[in-house]
């Protein structure tokens, strides 16, 4: 019977095709919807890291049911732009206080939806300081998260909450050694004037590795490196060829960056999100950033996940016990 029900909701689902059409769309509408009313903070690039985890990946990669996870995000965003806009505080501090938040959201749901790291950091960093961010985040968490039901046949694509979770404990101790390795990287961004050094979307992939009870493969990480690397030289490729060259609309060249790096996810089978909102992120970053905009992505990637690695490794002993759930 339960055979019978699983190939019933598979064969309800929509078609790959269509599900990546309307990836697609949602990210050409967002970027449009920027382009059209003038408000750069409507371009929420982590709507593209959650189009891969809910929409496309064959297994998505949080634990988290989808009504929880659209509470979660708004709840990041709101808190991003509270500290973005409304605390008088240091640029170290609000990166420390936007990092705290992301971690706690996860440690208190006892989830792994690590893209409201992102949600939080994201206005920090870049300066937000409007409401559409909130409203941004909240119309797109909610359509993206609330329709994987359907796009998985109604047999719903986050994993079961508590599988696989570390305990609390670890969690606290893994989360705050990172933020560590996260101010001592954002001190030479400030230093260096390039924060793209720990661009929200790589905080969000080391968050996954600290979090990851499981072995994770040297070589894996690498690729992971090579295509995010990648991800960001397409982004910002096509931005400043169709876009700041040829004069082409925005939407287009994202829609077209996103396509071409679903691209390369699909041809090496490594479905790894943040990849995703890192080619959306080059379309907030300053036009004369962008030829240099994939060097720091790659450095980035390799600080943090060399950080996530050490991380990892400082804390071994107390993951070779087993499992609290």
């Amino acid at each position: 019977m339960k055979m019978k029900e699983k190939r019933t909701a598979r064969d309800s689902a929509p078609s790959k095709g269509l599900v990546l059409g309307l990836a697609l769309a949602v990210i050409g509408a967002m970027v449009g919807a920027a382009e059209i009313l003038k408000i750069e903070d409507i371009i929420f690039p982590e709507a593209a890291a959650l189009t891969i985890g809910f929409w496309i990946a064959p297994v998505c990669p949080w634990r988290v049911e989808p009504q929880k996870g659209v509470a979660m995000m708004v709840i990041a965003g709101v808190l991003g732009y509270g500290i973005s806009a409304l605390l008088p505080a240091p640029l170290l501090v609000k990166i420390a206080a936007g990092y705290g938040c992301g971690a706690a959201l996860i440690v208190l749901s006892r989830s792994s939806l690590y893209p409201v790291f992102s949600a939080v950091m994201l206005p920090v960093i870049l300066g937000v300081d409007t409401s559409a961010y909130v409203a941004a985040v909240a119309v797109l968490a909610s359509v993206i998260l609330l329709l994987s039901g359907a796009v998985h046949g109604g047999a719903g694509a986050a994993q079961p909450e508590q599988e696989g979770a570390l305990p609390v404990k670890v969690q606290l101790i893994r989360f705050g050694l990172l933020l560590a390795f996260v101010l001592i990287l954002a001190v030479l961004g400030v230093r260096l004037g390039h924060m793209m050094f720990i661009a929200p979307p790589l905080i969000v992939g080391a968050a996954g590795i600290v979090d990851n009870p499981k072995p994770i493969p040297i070589l894996l990480l690498v690729k992971i490196l090579i295509l995010c690397a990648a991800a960001a030289v397409l982004g910002a490729g096509c931005r400043l060829a169709l876009t700041e060259t040829m004069g082409i609309a925005a939407w287009i060249s994202a829609a077209a960056a996103f396509a071409l790096v679903l691209l390369l996810a699909w041809r090496w089978g490594l479905w790894f999100p943040p990849a995703g909102a890192v080619t959306l992120l080059a379309y907030l970053v300053p036009a004369r950033g962008l030829p240099t905009y994939f060097l720091w992505i790659a450095l980035g990637a390799a600080a943090l996940g060399a950080s996530a690695v050490a991380v990892r490794l400082i804390t071994k002993k107390q993951t070779d016990k087993p499992l609290r759930y």
